[in-house]
């Protein structure tokens, strides 16, 4: 239980830590954000070596890039570097849904299934669930590519726009027009 709150907390965390960021970085309190983001990237680190699974996997990997990216953007003395970890977040997410099309269940196949409670998933089921997965795939090439460009662009801002408030707003679209369709058009 204790897990689950932490791994809450921490996902809360991080889904604003690029507001942290913009107003760390704006108001000298680097050391702080450092201190910071370390915590919480080590008690995700930690609570992902708890777990098991391809997704302790992923968050360990995760967890310990983002600690890299802390270590060398203090080392450095440059909050540049951990600016590319919603990047890494994508590059993550592709790598996970990508590899779940060329072996085992597709990851939104496995999330289906777990909807259905036990229930066979009909083979147009399975064949749908396999073109949303890819579907996810290229979602997160063009939320990571526009993360690169956030950076590029030079301006801690609008960084902080896309990779703490609208790219949430693209994944929403992305998952509500695709229950829309599979409510309205594919009638399941």
């Amino acid at each position: 239980m204790t897990g689950t709150i932490l791994n809450a907390v921490t996902a809360a965390v991080m889904a604003v830590w690029p507001f942290f960021v913009l107003y760390a970085v704006t108001n000298g309190l680097m050391t702080l954000l450092l201190v910071g983001t370390a915590c919480v990237l080590g008690v995700r680190l930690a609570l992902a070596f708890a777990g098991r699974g391809e997704t302790a996997r992923s968050g360990r990997l995760l967890s310990a890039a983002g600690l890299v990216l802390v270590g060398l953007a203090a080392l450095l003395d440059e909050a540049d570097w951990m600016l590319w970890y919603p990047v890494l977040v994508n590059a993550s997410l592709l790598s996970v849904f990508g590899a779940s099309l060329f072996s085992g269940m597709p990851v939104v196949e496995r999330l289906a299934r777990l909807g259905l409670r036990g229930k066979p998933l009909p083979p147009e089921g399975v064949a749908y669930t396999r073109r949303v997965t890819a579907v996810w795939c290229g979602f997160f090439v063009v939320n990571g590519s526009i993360a690169v460009a956030t950076i590029l662009a030079d301006d801690l801002t609008l960084w902080a726009l896309w990779n703490g408030g609208l790219s949430y707003v693209a994944i929403g679209c992305l998952m509500g027009g695709e229950y829309l369709y599979r409510k309205l058009v594919k009638h399941v």
